[in-house]
């Protein structure tokens, strides 16, 4: 019986990623999940489950030493996405698989306004200005779009696309703003 009842938790879990959406996004514009305002100021925070994959927030590591300071939801500065945004202040959002990973494409929006971001696939770290990225990170494939905004807006903003078996990645920065977080 004990077989059959992890097996039962097992196919639930398997039907409940089939029927998400695809693409599954993630946009923090629901008000009982993403209160406009809601600060994220405890490591390992819990945010959201979605599609078989679930959000915390984690560590940013600067030089290899680890920063936390808060994310908060909220309006981003300058355009981006589809309203609110998640506002990374030295922090990063931890998003990782319930289920063994797949082949995955996860896009995000981002707006940086100066300082280091971390980008993290499974496992492998890599600190720095995301748009030197390398073009592949911890067995993914990282494609990195760039706009850069008016002198006077100061920082870019784009789109980065991780393509492969994903089973966990890490995204944030010091003064960096997150939408649309996606995967299919």
């Amino acid at each position: 019986m004990k077989t059959l009842k992890k097996f039962t938790a097992f196919a639930v879990s398997i039907l409940a990623f089939a029927a998400c959406n695809v693409p599954c996004c993630i946009d923090f514009n629901s008000s009982s999940t993403f209160p406009t305002g809601t600060d994220y100021t405890d490591h390992n925070d819990s945010l959201t489950t979605a599609c078989g994959f679930e959000v915390r927030t984690d560590y940013l590591y600067l030089n290899g030493i680890p920063k936390y300071n808060f994310g908060k939801v909220g309006p981003a500065p300058i355009a981006l996405g589809s309203g609110n945004v998640l506002h990374t202040n030295n922090i990063t959002l931890r998003i990782f698989s319930i289920l063994p990973p797949q082949s995955s494409t996860i896009t995000f929006d981002y707006l940086d306004r100066g300082g280091y971001e971390n980008l993290s696939v499974n496992g492998v770290l890599y600190s720095g200005d995301l748009s030197t990225c390398p073009a592949t990170l911890g067995g993914a494939t990282v494609s990195i779009t760039t706009t850069p905004l008016t002198p006077s807006s100061k920082g870019k903003k784009g789109t980065v696309i991780l393509t492969g078996n994903i089973g966990k990645f890490n995204i944030g920065g010091t003064e960096f703003y997150i939408d649309n977080i996606c995967w299919q």
